[in-house]
This record gives structure tokens, sequence and C-alpha cells, in this order.
């Protein structure tokens, strides 16, 4: 006896093809195929860890059940040139997400009006749900050393959360902090990496740390700022994540926000 997954649902840019107009399997969806480099052209010997996650090659394959009108509904979306949004439903699990591009198609000649096509996720990771840990922040006061008169008054806030990373695979966390707040540290406990940033936010700003692969970098109001990061780019493991976040700050009218989607391959 094997396990097969059993898709409930195939949602390819909101048009549904397990439905009354149309009957399609889905397959390869977690398959996936790895790049080795066993050389390096600069020194001799064997590079390891050398590998690169390939494009994913998705197969769709089914049949038009309803009239004409849903046979040319879906001949035009099989000839879109876009990136399409592919969600699929699976039986005691979730909903995955990824981006495709229609590959090879084929249309068969014998009046069944059945379709086999190649989907391209170029990013061949699928993605889950999106967990969130907000924090709103409790500031506690201390003095300030070395003292000096008239005595200054410094309020810091330190807090911990957690975010557990159901994908099996690692996800990159999206965090975004508001002012009025500045020396700003965010540590993940869990895997030892922390990003710091020397800037001082406004109660009017609002700063963005973006660790996935496709948008890192640091984004003040909207405006790309690398140049203020330290530290390590951030991630969150398997399993669950603690995340420690410090800042400066007199005013408790802060929030930070960690957001991650979970990924699968």
């Amino acid at each position: 006896m094997f396990y097969q997954i059993k898709y409930t649902s195939i949602v390819l840019d909101g048009l549904e093809l397990k439905s009354d107009k149309y009957a399609f399997t889905i397959s390869n969806i977690f398959d996936f195929d790895k790049s080795y480099s066993s050389t390096d052209t600069y020194s001799n010997g064997k590079v390891y860890a050398s590998s690169k996650v390939e494009d994913k090659k998705i197969l769709l394959n089914g049949y038009v059940k309803g009239n004409i009108t849903d046979f040319l509904a879906l001949n035009k979306m099989l000839n879109r040139k876009d990136l399409l949004t592919l969600k699929v439903a699976i039986e005691g699990f979730k909903t995955v997400e990824a981006k495709v591009l229609i590959g090879n198609k084929g249309i068969s000649t014998d009046g069944v009006n059945a379709f086999s096509c190649e989907l391209i996720a170029f990013d061949p990771y699928l993605y889950g749900d999106k967990l969130i840990a907000e924090l709103g922040i409790e500031t506690y006061t201390g003095m300030t050393f070395p003292i000096t008169f008239p005595v200054a008054w410094n309020g810091s806030s330190h807090k911990i959360t957690n975010i557990t990373n159901n994908g099996n695979c690692e996800a990159y966390p999206i965090i975004t902090i508001s002012g009025p707040c500045q020396n700003i540290t965010i540590n993940n406990i869990t895997t030892g990496d922390a990003i710091w940033v020397d800037i001082a936010l406004t109660q009017f700003d609002t700063l963005v740390i973006d660790n996935t692969e496709a948008n890192r970098g640091l984004y003040l109001n909207g405006k790309r700022v690398i140049e203020i990061k330290k530290g390590n780019w951030l991630k969150c493991v398997e399993g669950l994540n603690s995340f420690s976040v410090y800042f400066e700050s007199n005013s408790n009218n802060k929030l930070v926000k960690i957001e991650m989607i979970e990924r699968f391959i």
C-alpha cells in the first residue's frame, strides 16, 4: 500500500478546475530537482553543499465537462503569457499556493476537449498559511549612565515572542516596526541570527525589514534604505522560532509585527 495525495480543489488564477465544468488532476506538485556543481573552477578539489533547487514542473491534465463557453475560458487561460496563481487544496492538509507560467500544452483532437499542460514554477517552493505575531510594546524606564545633571531618563523595551514554522523548509519573515523608537535590534534566538539598524523613527515612520529572498531589503516609509542594515538576514527554521525585540523609546505608541508564510518543497 502506498500513500496517494488527494487534491480536493485546483484553482488556476480564479478558475476552479475540479467542478461541474472541469475535471482536472495535478501531479509533480511536491517533486523537485536539484543541480550540483561538483568542481570549483578557481581551486582544486570538490565543492560541497553547492546545489540549487531547479524550477518546478507541475503537470495538469483533464477535460472540459461544460459547454463551449467553458472551453474557451480555459483555452484563453492556458494561452496567458504572464505569471498565474495556482492554489491547490489537499485533503487532510491545507491549501498551498505557487506562481506559475504556462509551459508546453496540448489539446486532444478526438473531440474529447482534453487538455494536457505543464505549469512552470520558477520559485519551486509552495506557500501555505501566513502567520502573524504582533507585539504591543510595554516600556520600562531606567537611568542613563554615566549620570549627568540634570538627570536624563531613557525608556527601553525588550520583549520575546514565538512564531512556529509549520512548513518543511526554511521561511523568511517580514518585520514591520512603527515608531517612535531608535537603536532597533531583532534577534532570532533559535537560530542565533540578529539584525540591527541605527535609525531613529518618529511617530510617523514605519520601517519594514523584508527578509524574503525575492524582495530582501529595508524600507523606510516605502523607500529602500539598505545602508542602515547591520547583522544577518533572518530566517525561520522548521518548528518554533523565538524572536527577541529591543529598542529605545519614551513612548509606548509602537507596534512590532512579524509575518511569515509557510514554505513547502
